[in-house]
């Protein structure tokens, strides 16, 4: 038994010492690199530099150089045979992770058991990513011939990449504060002379997230940029900016942002409910519209989005199918006009059923019941269209069949459409 362990021990220390051998060695390359950086000849010399930050990069890949993102595990245990480990389990978003912990990585695998992203730890150095950002810069203020602009161009469009690789890791982990500095630093590397590319990608997430670390002036900025440079995200950016204006007390600029933004973007529910909430009369909402329209005559969704407001924020259900059906008018393939107009005979339907139940006399009960079939009778095309232009519209379905399954006595079309439509949602549910 002793000699069973004293084997074992002896295995185990050979596993330990083949798994520290590389990262020994790129310990001493690193105190090697360090006392060059602190020599007066070799300290000022590009190369010098280039080679710390290409070191930088060799310890931040060196525990995970022989997997990929993908990578089915049963395929990286087999790679890793030689490596101890452990397996636990989390739940990150609603996805569940089983882990595969070892000494200097956890590598994440999702429920098809692929790869799905890891976190290095235990490295010859901390922040070696970020450290390898500040060595590759010194290499380009000190490379005054440009004889290593290259490898410089190339490392850091390189280093960006493994950055925002690192940041996304770190926002699934709710590690906030770590994916802000690392998209920040991708920013910087993107953005460096030796590369000169502006990253609006980038931007949007680190000003997202800036938001969430409660970094509200870092937040400002960031959206003032994106907008600058044209990058909106339909609206989104707009609503984003103006919040954090709001919050911070300048509500003119954040209304005059939010309505430049809803003339642009009418179909941003987000940018309207703003520009309410910041206390615009529906006067001036109009108003927005009307010039909009006026610029865009043959835009179907700024009548859409009129008839919208009209239909859910004013309860003017004639002047909301005025503007559904000029919407119709103006682009008579517009899905979203159909199945609003749909949705508002429909919910009258609706409306007269449920009166219809309060109702004693029998005579005026038969007359709501021959205008709800009425209602329902003009929905129905209408549906009919709006899933002729989108069939991947599941509630246009669904309506669909509700009114099919009413008149499906009056004929066999009728019953045959109810069969079809129901045959449709049950497919889709499995």
């Amino acid at each position: 038994m002793k000699k069973i362990l004293l084997m074992l021990l002896v295995f185990g220390a050979t596993q330990l010492t083949a798994q520290n051998k590389e990262k020994e060695k790129l310990e001493k390359k690193l105190a090697k690199s360090d006392e060059e950086i602190a020599d007066a000849k070799k300290g000022v010399e590009a190369k010098t530099w280039l080679n710390r930050a290409t070191l930088f990069m060799e310890i931040y890949e060196l525990p995970v150089k022989n997997v990929m993102i993908g990578m089915p595990q049963l395929q990286i245990k087999t790679i890793l045979k030689d490596e101890k480990s452990r397996t636990d389990n989390i739940e990150l978003d609603s996805t569940a992770y089983e882990i595969l912990r070892y000494p200097d990585k956890d590598l994440y695998f999702n429920p098809a058991g692929l790869l799905a992203f890891w976190q290095v730890k235990d490295l010859a150095t901390d922040e070696p990513l970020i450290k390898a950002y500040g060595a590759y810069s010194k290499a380009h203020d000190l490379d005054a011939k440009k004889s290593n602009i290259k490898k410089i161009t190339e490392g850091l469009e390189l280093l960006s990449l493994k950055l925002n690789t690192e940041a996304a890791t770190a926002y699934t982990l709710e590690k906030y504060a770590d994916a802000l500095r690392y998209f920040e630093t991708s920013l910087k590397c993107s953005g460096h002379p030796a590369v000169g590319i502006i990253d609006t990608l980038i931007i949007y997430n680190s000003a997202f997230i800036a938001r969430l670390v409660e970094d509200d002036e870092k937040a400002l900025n960031y959206f003032k940029q994106l907008i600058e440079l044209g990058y909106e995200a339909d609206g989104n950016v707009n609503a984003s900016y103006a919040a954090l204006l709001q919050a911070k007390g300048d509500s003119l600029q954040a209304n005059d942002i939010l309505a430049q933004a809803f003339l642009k973007y009418p179909k941003n529910q987000q940018v309207l409910v703003q520009l309410i909430n910041a206390g615009s009369d529906m006067t001036t909402i109009f108003s927005y519209l009307k010039q909009a329209q006026e610029n865009e005559p043959t835009n179907a969704s700024l009548y859409d989005k009129e008839g919208n407001i009209y239909d859910e924020q004013l309860n003017d259900k004639e002047k909301a199918k005025e503007c559904y059906l000029k919407a119709i008018e103006v682009n008579s393939e517009y899905f979203p006009a159909h199945y609003h107009m749909g949705v508002l005979h429909y919910n009258k339907a609706i409306s007269i059923q449920d009166a219809a139940g309060k109702e004693p006399d029998d005579t005026k009960y038969a007359a709501m019941l021959k205008d709800l079939d009425t209602e329902l009778k003009v929905a129905l095309p209408y549906f009919a269209r709006a899933y002729e232009l989108y069939p991947e519209e599941l509630s246009t379905v669904q309506f669909l069949k509700n009114i099919c399954y009413r008149f499906r006595e009056q004929s066999p079309e009728m019953l045959a459409d109810f069969e079809r439509y129901s045959k449709i949602l049950e497919e889709t549910a499995q």
